[in-house]
């Protein structure tokens, strides 16, 4: 392929004619159809040179290179402006935004092609030059020792620095006799409160005393060591399976339970270690570097002073990322779908209602639950699409019930983020009237934990949403840390779920009973529904009952479930707390 393209156009039909171009000439084109999605797209795989048409909803031209130039990752990406305007007001703003050229629609196959190879000509040279310069900079490190020394081994310790330590195992990755390594990353704790209470150089000193034990345990292995920086170091040792990198960890925790002697003081250290496997947990340096360093992460997290990488650990894993990049794709192809788990009243056994959860129906992974997706959406702007995705297919859920003789609220549950998005109480209002649907047959729940994010700006956004006439409700209530001052200035009629940590033990535990009975009393004093999640026995549903909560959803009344299971079990149940009908 002569170079990658992303042509940007919010009408098909001119995607098709300047692909085609583009695609017949030998360029690798990814064509989309919105500036969000452009934007996504660059973050994942950076092209070449970014075809974008100025006129566009939601997103312009303009906006999506001022984006673009404001992140030096994507600052260099060269930009041609597509325009069905040929005015040279349009046409000088475009180049004062930050374009590298101009097009005109409708498009000419000759000038796209000509000024496209120009753009990514410049483009070439300018990586050249770069190229060169980096070339250039090496032979002058080459030929100066001392300035060698300075650039790969660290001062201090004497051993290799982040530097020398990256090439050396990119050497090792390269080599085809080496099968495999481990690599450690060790942080030492409480490292910081020597330095400040003893001063830096006590701290040096522990630092270079730490090196030397290392390399004592490392003494006769195939490896190294190296300093990466601050109180981190790392150790690279071949042939080592996970089993053999966890003994070499507690060897290496075991030489640091001796106190270090330092200025007549024996102080005793603690560290942390990070285990990273080649090639099961990457086959690029940087790559095992970032693993090893979550694997630390998660030792520090848990005290159990090492840990080896585990995927599941890890939100950020490579397999995740390209989960993403792919997501907004489903949304557009309709692969999401929403699965529906029955609540009932306790001491009737109907049905009270649907609780929403979104699932992906990916191609090639098959059915996927949340967990395997949402908590990356969350970080990103793409949780307002899926939400907007969430609200409109409820709504029509509710719709198709309520057709049926079914009035049946559904529940769907909003994030941080959506928390804080001043227009979204309008949208939901704008949807509902467009299919005339009782809002009290909407629901809206959101956790302690993403109201505290932002509280004022969240208990306005949700005030909002029940001056609808939305029901709402604190899901996982009782693990948020919300504070009672909080709690009154919820909405009224607001339901309280109480987390399933507190409910799936009231039968055998006292000190989980009360705690319970405490949040139904609260709830009660608040005009809230109680509604206990988690329910997987019969016992703890009844002792629910004696303790005076309303509502109850776990595995024991109904799993989540496609729609139509939904609706046949709903129908049996007795479905829903409202009459049937419209509002306009």
């Amino acid at each position: 392929m002569l170079g990658k393209i992303l042509a940007v156009d919010d009408i098909p039909d001119n995607l098709r004619v300047i692909a085609g171009f583009l695609l017949q000439a030998g360029y690798d084109v990814r064509p989309v159809t919105s500036g969000r999605e452009a934007l996504q797209v660059v973050a994942v795989d950076p092209p070449d040179l970014v075809l974008l048409d100025i006129r566009m909803p939601e997103m312009d031209g303009f906006a999506v290179c001022a984006r673009l130039k404001a992140d030096p990752a994507t600052a260099n990406i060269p930009i041609v402006f597509l325009s069905a305007s040929g005015d040279l007001a349009d046409k000088l703003q475009a180049f004062e935004a930050g374009g590298a050229d101009y097009i005109e629609k409708p498009f000419q196959e000759r000038e796209v092609l000509a000024r496209v190879e120009l753009q990514l000509r410049l483009r070439r040279a300018q990586r050249e030059v770069a190229e060169a310069r980096d070339v250039l900079e090496a032979k002058v490190a080459e030929r100066t020792q001392d300035l060698a020394k300075l650039a790969y081994f660290d001062t201090l310790t004497g051993l290799p620095n982040r530097k020398k330590f990256s090439e050396d195992m990119d050497r090792m990755l390269a080599d085809p006799a080496v099968s495999g390594f481990a690599l450690l990353l060790l942080d030492l704790d409480r490292f910081k409160s020597i330095n400040d209470a003893l001063g830096h150089d006590v701290g040096d000193e522990l630092l270079k005393q730490l090196a030397g034990r290392l390399l004592t345990v490392l003494d006769g292995r195939p490896g190294f060591v190296a300093r990466l920086g601050g109180d981190e170091f790392a150790v690279c040792v071949e042939g080592g399976d996970t089993r053999e990198a966890e003994h070499l960890a507690e060897l290496i925790l075991g030489n640091l339970e001796s106190p270090f002697a330092l200025e007549n003081m024996r102080i005793e250290m603690g560290c942390s270690v990070g285990i990273a496997i080649y090639p099961r947990d990457g086959d690029r340096s940087g790559e095992l570097l970032r693993c090893a360093d979550v694997a630390m992460y998660v030792a520090k997290q848990t005290m159990s002073r090492y840990s080896s990488y585990a995927a599941q650990q890890d939100t950020n894993s490579t397999s995740r990322l390209a989960l993403l990049s792919q997501f907004a794709d489903a949304v557009a192809a309709n692969h999401l779908v929403l699965h529906y788990q029955p609540k009932i009243h306790i001491a009737s056994g109907k049905a009270t209602g649907v609780e929403a959860l979104v699932r992906w129906q990916h191609p090639r992974r098959g059915l996927l639950p949340p967990g395997e997706f949402l908590p990356q959406i969350e970080l990103t702007d793409m949780i307002r699409r899926l939400t907007h995705w969430v609200v409109e297919t409820a709504a029509a859920q509710i719709d198709d019930w309520l057709r049926q003789g079914l009035p049946v609220p559904v529940a769907i549950n909003l994030s941080a983020r959506n928390l804080v998005e001043e227009d979204l109480p309008d949208w939901i209002a704008q949807v509902l009237r467009a299919r005339g649907i009782p809002p009290h047959l909407l629901e809206v729940e959101i956790t302690e934990t993403a109201m505290m994010v932002a509280p004022d700006r969240s208990l306005a956004v949700l005030g909002r949403i029940a001056d609808l006439g939305v029901r709402l409700a604190v899901d996982d209530f009782g693990t948020g840390y919300s504070s009672f001052a909080l709690l009154r200035r919820l909405p009224k009629g607001i339901a309280l779920k109480i987390d399933r940590s507190f409910v799936e033990r009231i039968v055998e535990d006292p000190a989980d009973e009360a705690i319970v009975a405490s949040i139904i009393h609260l709830a009660h004093g608040l005009s809230a529904r109680a509604i206990a999640e988690g329910i997987e026995k019969a016992d703890v549903l009844a002792r629910l009952g004696s303790l005076g909560c309303q509502e109850a959803q776990g595995y024991l009344i109904a799993r989540p479930m496609p729609e139509p299971a939904a609706r046949s079990w709903l129908i049996e149940h007795g479905g829903g707390d409202a009459s049937p009908g419209k509002v306009t």
